[in-house]
């Protein structure tokens, strides 16, 4: 209490409050940015896991195509692989450009290097008297007929001529062998040995081709939704230039997956096997394209 004349004077007015809290619209603009935030946050979060969410909610690619086939993969499809996959095929011929068809005769042995080739008449006096031959693995055997002369066993006219062939050799072909083919060989085929189609990858001094543009081929619509993947075997002539021909499907998947792995194939590029004389050469490989879903 004071004392005295003095006394204390109180007063209290009530003035406007200043605006320190958000106003309903600075609130709703809060709320909408925290709710996309968590939206964006749930959808990284489930995305990952779609692929096993539901039957047709995955997405399929083929994780890996291998290269072309490694040595093993003849062993391991050896029973679905063409028959005599791992025997020597190719082929040859040959001949004099002369136009009168090639002599019926005998056709020498086989070796892994061809020294000289066959001819109906060889010359008189050879520069290098070596004994022809025919290139290829030396357990390849003909059914000769019983003439003593070099000439073409499958031949139906008995004359003095190697054929209207070129490169030496005997028959309609070409390089040295003897037949309609194109080689040192025998037969329809070429580069050597004989079986139609080049010499199998591996074999008789032949290397393997290996891919250096393998794009994956692509899931068919058809696979996707019977949810199908595994391994489509295909079988192709991989050539001296690196490309595939001549492809066929030895095991598929079916869904249309054999035809896109074909198509996928037809569009690589390789570094070509080697022959016995070093140089890039056709082979005959199988190629194994891998589908898998992840």
């Amino acid at each position: 209490m004071l004392s005295g004349a003095a006394q204390l004077e109180t007063t209290s007015r009530f003035g406007p409050v200043p605006a320190t809290w958000p106003t309903n619209t600075q609130v709703t603009r809060a709320q909408a940015l925290s709710a996309s935030l968590h939206v964006l946050a749930l959808a990284l979060m489930i995305l990952p896991v779609l692929p096993v969410l539901g039957p047709y909610s995955f997405s399929p690619h083929p994780s890996h195509t291998s290269l072309v086939a490694p040595a093993d993969l003849l062993s391991r499809y050896a029973r679905e692989l063409m028959p005599g996959f791992e025997q020597a095929h190719g082929g040859g011929g040959g001949g004099e450009h002369n136009p009168i068809t090639a002599s019926i005769g005998r056709a020498p042995i086989f070796l892994h290097l061809q020294i000289t080739p066959p001819a109906v008449k060889p010359p008189d006096n050879p520069s290098m008297p070596v004994p022809p031959s025919l290139l290829g693995p030396s357990d390849l055997r003909l059914d000769n007929p019983i003439i003593n002369k070099w000439g073409d066993p499958n031949s139906s006219v008995n004359n003095d001529s190697s054929g209207p062939g070129g490169g030496g050799g005997i028959g309609s072909g070409a390089n040295g062998g003897i037949g309609d083919g194109d080689g040192r060989g025998f037969g329809p085929g070429e580069d050597g040995g004989m079986g139609n189609g080049p010499y199998g990858q591996g074999r008789n001094g032949y290397g393997f081709p290996t891919c250096v543009y393998c794009p994956n081929p692509q899931f068919s619509g058809e696979a996707i939704k019977a949810k199908v993947a595994g391994t489509v075997l295909l079988s192709a002539i991989v050539t001296a230039d690196g490309r595939a021909t001549n492809i066929r499907v030895v095991r598929g998947l079916g869904f249309g997956l054999d035809e896109n792995a074909i198509e996928a194939v037809r569009h690589w590029r390789f570094r070509p096997a080697l022959g016995p004389d070093r140089k890039p050469a056709a082979v005959t490989a199988p190629i194994e394209v891998i589908f898998h879903i992840y």
